[in-house]
This record gives structure tokens, sequence and C-alpha cells, in this order.
């Protein structure tokens, strides 16, 4: 379960739709949001996100995996970009250790309790402010560097300059247009019917539309028909 002062508010591993494991706040609306984001998933993109009302949606591709978060706006891109990729590691290497030859077979949460641990190691090393975690010493020792810590110079421009050149948004344009329309529409309508109200009117339309073009068809065809025959001489032969 995710704190309430924690920048990340969901994230999960998926393939496709298909939840292998993730972190949740426990909140039911935002589990659906990401679901609906997942059906979405913006093609030909390595990386791609999407902030809207505070909140960044972002995915890293792997095709067929897709590791997924929605954190606060201020979390900062690189600490995102690190925060998945240290996901794509771990999967790896679970996949690696429990000899997972193919992804056809998994299933939901497959891999929940082995992320367990991943998730809760992820979010004690989430510290962006990082200089008093390393005068106080509470790093010293650790065989594993801080996943958000306070890296030199060098290596902050390194992340941020990936984080850069990784962001794709709005260079797809159709994908630019679906993912806000649909986080708009979810923020907005969540828990009413009226998608479903919407999507049976539009159902209706499409119906009368194909029936009256039978309609024109088939005047058409009896007009040739007249035309032909001269009116109704051949009925009468």
């Amino acid at each position: 379960m995710i704190s309430a002062l924690n920048p990340i508010l969901y994230a999960c591993i998926s393939k496709g739709t298909t939840v292998l494991a993730d972190l949740s706040s426990g909140d039911p609306d935002l589990e659906t949001l990401a679901f609906q984001c997942l059906e979405k998933k913006p093609d030909f993109h390595g990386f791609y996100s999407h902030t809207i009302r505070n909140r960044s949606y972002c995915f890293l591709i792997d095709d067929p995996i897709v590791y997924f978060a929605v954190v606060e706006e201020d979390f900062g891109m690189p600490h995102v970009v690190d925060f998945l990729k240290h996901l794509k590691d771990a999967f790896a290497a679970i996949s690696k250790k429990k000899r997972i030859k193919s992804l056809d077979r998994l299933t939901y949460r497959c891999f929940q309790e082995e992320f367990g641990p991943v998730f809760c190691r992820s979010m004690h090393l989430l510290n962006p402010i990082g200089d008093q975690d390393e005068s106080t010493g509470k790093n010293a020792g650790s065989t594993e560097a801080p996943l958000l810590g306070n890296p030199n110079r060098h290596e902050r421009k390194k992340r941020v300059g990936m984080a850069e050149n990784m962001v794709d948004v709005a260079l797809d344009a159709n994908v630019s247009r679906e993912l806000p329309v649909l986080l708009r529409k979810n923020s907005c309508c969540a828990g009413n019917d009226g998608g479903r109200q919407q999507s049976g009117k539009t159902w209706k339309r499409h119906v009368l539309i194909v029936l009256l073009v039978d309609l024109v068809i088939c005047l058409i065809l009896f007009g040739v028909w007249l035309s032909i025959c001269k009116g109704f001489r051949c009925v009468k032969r």
C-alpha cells in the first residue's frame, strides 16, 4: 500500500492490459483509470508521458511488457524514468530466476509476491532530497546505490538528458489527443453512466444510417429495373 505522502500514486508491470504486479493506494477509481490508460498504450514509443491536473501518466514500453506509473507532477521526470527502469531490471531478473520461457502464460498478478519486496525497496530508496541521508550516513555501507538519491553533477545531467531524449510527448498526434481525452472523461465522469448512454446513442445513429443507405440503394436498383423493363412490361410478360 502507498502512503498518502508518496509521489507515486500507482505503478504496475503489465502484459497488455493484464497486470502482473502493481503498487496501489487502494483507490479503485485510479486503478480503473490506469487500466484504461493501458488500453490506450501508445504505439511506437519507448517512453511516453502525459501530464494533466497535476498528475503525470508515464509508460516505459518494452513490448509486450509495459511499466506504467501515475505520479505527482512535481516528482520529476528523471526520477520517474529511474523508477520505471528499476522495475524493468527487476522484472528481467525475476523472469530469469523463474525461468519464464513464454510470456503468453502470464496471468493476473502472477508476479505480485515477487514484486512486493521490489516495490518496498523502491519506495525506501525514493528520496529526492538525498542530501540529508548522505550527511547523516544512512546509506553508508549499502551495496545498492540509491535509486533516487543525490547523484553527482555529471550523473544528474546524464539523467536529465536521458529523460528529455526519451519523452515523446506530442510526437504522435493521435496518441497525444486520445490519452488527454481519456483522462478528462474519466476524471469528470467517473462513476456515472454517461459514457454508456452516449455509446447507445451512437449505436442507434449508426443503425439508422445503415438502414437509410440500404433504402437508397434499393430505390436506385428499382429505378434501373424500371428503366430496363420500360415500366412493368417485364412483369406483364
